[in-house]
């Protein structure tokens, strides 16, 4: 009979950062609502979650077809924040 071979090691997990880019804040977004992006003030820039420069800033979330504005956070350099939505509550919190 032919030798077994060696089962293979299974590979190193992806590195798991400790936190934000130097001089950024984090939001990370948990829940059901497919689309969650921020704005700051007056910009017409939306910005995904993840790493964002420290601020205050306007929530935008889609529940069913319609995005709206849901609310605000305020993002602290060097802190992460967790926002969680909800379709059928229709908010983030």
């Amino acid at each position: 009979p032919a030798p077994v071979p060696a089962p293979t090691p299974a590979p190193d997990p992806a590195p798991v950062s400790a936190g934000p880019a130097p001089g950024m804040a984090r939001v990370v977004v948990a829940g059901d609502v497919p689309r969650v992006w921020f704005s700051a003030g007056s910009s017409a820039q939306m910005l995904p979650p993840g790493d964002l420069p420290p601020g205050t800033y306007d929530v935008h979330a889609v529940f069913g077809d319609a995005p709206s504005v849901v609310g605000q956070i305020t993002l602290i350099e060097g802190a992460t924040r967790t926002l969680r939505c909800s379709g059928s509550l229709r908010m983030c919190r």
